[in-house]
């Protein structure tokens, strides 16, 4: 925080946008300043950077980043603007150190809504643009009035961002009066069935968002028959190979976020499943025993039930992995704002 405050701060006349993901992290921003902000006037005074930034290559990146040579009159206006003894108080202090600043972008919804009034203060009232609704999952939705004031603020989903389901809520409803945490097996399995796809969303329902992201990997279950016979194949039959090259061959075919976060690390290899014979009529007959009428079933793409899943990996065989990650040019940086 302090390398980038510093970075921030020796180059204040061109800086246009303040902001963080989340609206909290300002804060910390500007306390963090008002504790810190000596020592960042003696670096910019001086043309040095502090003793405690020990780490080679981030000094490294900020004398590349902003050519650090003493400057001791922008040190002069930041002393004179945060001294408190100079300055009646620090209310404003980030038009006042970054005066070309036109907007705060920061998410001020849900339980962030609560520091939209130190954001104000900080901010001498600046526009607060909440462009995006987020978790630490990923990125859900867009404001498509990002310049609304912040009680006005509503997103539209973009459903290629992540794979949305939506849980029924009421007002008795057991997750809504308990933590996630504290919700036993029995609730939990309840909620799993009750999750609703984005096509099958009723106007007027209040929804829990359920997202599916980058966490963990895609697994396929496989019952593998002998073209023209009825007999399940044997794992003798098909080398290791072809059920590697199958699983290279979904994701290469998958979109370019699929490969670039496996690239990144952040999503594990696909994974094949071979399960014995006759495992989907089971899973057809488990739906059946929970309810389900046999007219209506249709073998699921998305396994939502704890205890389906439990049920296909009971019939596991064997599985593979794919070897290698799927084709993948770099281009935008996945981090980058």
């Amino acid at each position: 925080m302090y390398s980038q405050l510093l970075c921030g701060i020796y180059q204040n006349d061109t800086v246009v946008r303040v902001g963080t993901i989340f609206c909290y992290g300002l804060i910390l921003v500007i306390r963090f300043l008002e504790e810190h902000w000596t020592l960042l006037c003696n670096d910019i005074r001086t043309g040095t950077i502090n003793k405690r930034i020990s780490d080679p290559l981030v000094r490294q990146g900020i004398m590349r980043a902003i050519l650090l040579n003493p400057n001791p009159v922008l040190a002069d206006f930041i002393e004179m603007q945060c001294n408190t003894d100079n300055s009646s108080s620090w209310k404003g202090i980030i038009p006042r150190l970054w005066p070309n600043t036109k907007y705060i972008e920061t998410i001020v919804t849900g339980s962030n809504s609560k520091y939209i009034s130190a954001l104000d203060y900080y901010s001498n009232g600046l526009p607060i643009v909440s462009a995006r609704y987020c978790s630490s999952e990923g990125h859900f939705s867009l404001n498509l009035n990002p310049l609304c004031k912040p009680n006005e603020i509503s997103y539209t989903l973009i459903p290629t961002m992540a794979y949305f389901e939506f849980l029924p809520v009421e007002k008795n409803d057991i997750w809504v009066n308990n933590s996630p945490n504290s919700v036993g097996d029995e609730h939990r399995e309840k909620a799993q069935e009750e999750l609703v796809h984005l096509v099958d969303v009723k106007l007027g329902q209040e929804y829990e968002l359920v997202v599916t992201t980058i966490a963990g990997h895609y697994v396929l279950y496989w019952e593998l028959h002998s073209i023209g016979n009825s007999h399940a194949a044997t794992q003798n039959d098909i080398p290791s190979s072809v059920f590697e090259d199958c699983c290279m061959t979904i994701e290469e075919s998958l979109n370019y976020v699929y490969r670039a976060h496996h690239f990144a690390g952040a999503i594990g290899a696909l994974e094949i499943k071979a399960v014995k014979q006759g495992s989907f009529r089971k899973m057809m007959e488990h739906a059946k025993s929970i309810g389900t009428s046999i007219s209506q079933y249709k073998t699921p793409g998305c396994l939502k039930s704890i205890s389906m899943v439990d049920l296909m990996n009971s019939m596991v065989v064997i599985n593979y992995f794919s070897p290698k990650c799927p084709y993948w040019v770099s281009g935008n940086n996945l981090n980058s704002e």
